[in-house]
């Protein structure tokens, strides 16, 4: 048995963890070593062991690995751990990933796995959003940016829903981005997180899609993705609503709280309790209520990463939003 003791402000806080050591141990070679640190999310972890890679390999290949090299530096940019050499590896290889990725990028702006296959819907808008953060530490050219948009309502039917165009070769990249709706909640959602507003007719005719399915929302995920993009767009009482909603479908375990699309521990659970997260935290003003809601999700969130620091979700709205909120 070992106890942990931490002081803060003034308070000693302990807790007993139970260790247990492989019964083919050699005698005298066990050790156990402990470290404490201020951030609940423990990202040093996670750092420590997935450093900035280079991008390479297809379309998809590259994005898989681009993204979280951008997410990363946004981290440690918040949190004022960017060092210079950091900074300038990471710029070189976000260089590279940049220009890897439009070698599949078509002529009308849009983007597949391959560049000569048909252009992928959700690919599109993922790499439009990575390219709309990664602004921050390197240029990416507006007309890239522009072009995707102009072919994302190229696809935009007159009712306002996106349409659903071209294959991915690994699935998992979206989540649970499966349907018309969600497809059109994950677009505007990204188009909202990099500023383009809400009287934009894009953005206008892609909530008029949504608004009538509130009511009849099939499954957790487009509930919780919903949730957020209506928080992004300022509609508040249809925020509460699906809020609301989301709490008849809460598992509770004592202190922690989540959200599972099928079972407990599938992996799109990550993905739709942090998509909660980020709507809770976008009530204004927060209320102390809010934020022991909230924090309950967080102590979920942080039991399910690997022992790497990372997560089985393919998707990482918390890190990408922590820009926008801190």
């Amino acid at each position: 048995m070992l106890i942990l003791s931490v002081r803060s402000a003034g308070n000693i806080l302990s807790e007993d963890v139970t260790v247990t050591f492989p019964t083919n141990v050699v005698q005298g070679s066990a050790r156990c070593s402990v470290s404490v640190i201020g951030d609940i999310n423990n990202p040093s972890r996670f750092f420590s062991a997935r450093p900035i890679k280079m991008p390479y390999g297809c379309g998809e290949q590259n994005m898989i690995i681009l993204a979280p090299n951008i997410y990363i530096l946004l981290y440690l940019k918040v949190t004022g751990q960017l060092t210079a050499a950091i900074r300038e590896t990471a710029t070189g290889y976000l260089q590279s990933g940049y220009q890897r990725q439009l070698n599949y990028r078509h002529n009308d702006g849009s983007y597949s796995t391959f560049g000569s296959v048909d252009s992928n819907t959700w690919l599109t808008a993922f790499v439009r959003r990575s390219f709309g953060l990664a602004r921050q530490f390197i240029f990416i050219d507006p007309n890239v940016l522009q072009s995707a948009k102009d072919w994302l309502l190229s696809t935009q039917r007159s009712d306002g829903c996106f349409m659903q165009q071209g294959t991915l070769h690994n699935n998992r990249m979206k989540g649970g981005v499966g349907d018309g709706v969600t497809m059109t909640a994950y677009i505007v959602a990204s188009l909202l997180e990099l500023g383009i507003s809400v009287t934009d007719p894009i953005i206008i005719n892609a909530l008029s899609c949504l608004r009538p399915v509130i009511g009849n929302l099939g499954n957790t995920y487009a509930t919780a993705l919903l949730a957020y993009t209506f928080s992004l767009a300022g509609e508040n009482t249809t925020r509460a609503q699906l809020l609301t909603a989301l709490d008849n479908l809460a598992i509770s375990e004592g202190p922690k709280l989540h959200w599972s699309q099928t079972t407990p521990g599938d992996t799109l659970a990550v993905e739709i309790s942090a998509y909660v997260l980020l709507a809770v935290l976008t009530i204004q003003p927060l209320t102390a209520a809010n934020l022991r809601y909230a924090n309950r999700i967080v102590n979920w969130l942080v039991t399910q990463q690997n022992p790497y620091g990372g997560f089985s979700s393919t998707q990482v709205p918390l890190t990408t939003k922590y820009e926008h909120n801190h």
